[in-house]
């Protein structure tokens, strides 16, 4: 089982199909995210996406790359989970409803080795139109 989403991202990157990586940049808060899934969708076509340049509100490359698309299939569900992705749909909720029981643990680490302490913005820097915001309807 991927125990964060950088592994998540690692394991999709090995099974063929499974993660579409975009590396020029985007527009989310222009449709541009939005307008990609639906092609892919139309083609009948659901991979996750991982878009590794999206522009923030104030049109800059954003800190953070936007990875989209990822609960498209049971199959990627079932891994995120550490389930069998062949295992048909039953199987994987038993899955889901006994690690909601479970529960997981937490993990004490020291504030500075802390990976949400990676990029951190006070002050006027805190702004979240740094943050590459997906527009997905007009309204």
């Amino acid at each position: 089982m991927a125990r964060n989403l950088q592994a998540f991202v690692e394991e999709l990157r090995r099974r063929p199909g499974d993660l579409v990586e975009i590396a020029r940049a985007v527009k989310p808060h222009e449709f541009e995210v939005t307008a990609l899934l639906k092609q892919l969708e139309e083609r009948h076509c659901y991979p996750a996406v991982l878009f590794r340049n999206p522009l923030s509100l104030l049109d800059e490359i954003s800190a953070f790359p936007l990875l989209t698309n990822c609960y498209a299939s049971r199959e990627r569900c079932a891994l995120m989970l550490g389930a069998d992705p062949a295992a048909s749909n039953f199987p994987l909720s038993q899955t889901y409803g006994a690690m909601l029981k479970r529960g997981i643990d937490p993990v004490v680490i020291a504030p500075e080795l802390a990976p949400v302490r990676q990029t951190s913005w006070t002050g006027r820097d805190a702004d979240v139109r740094k943050l590459p915001i997906v527009r997905h309807f007009q309204m």
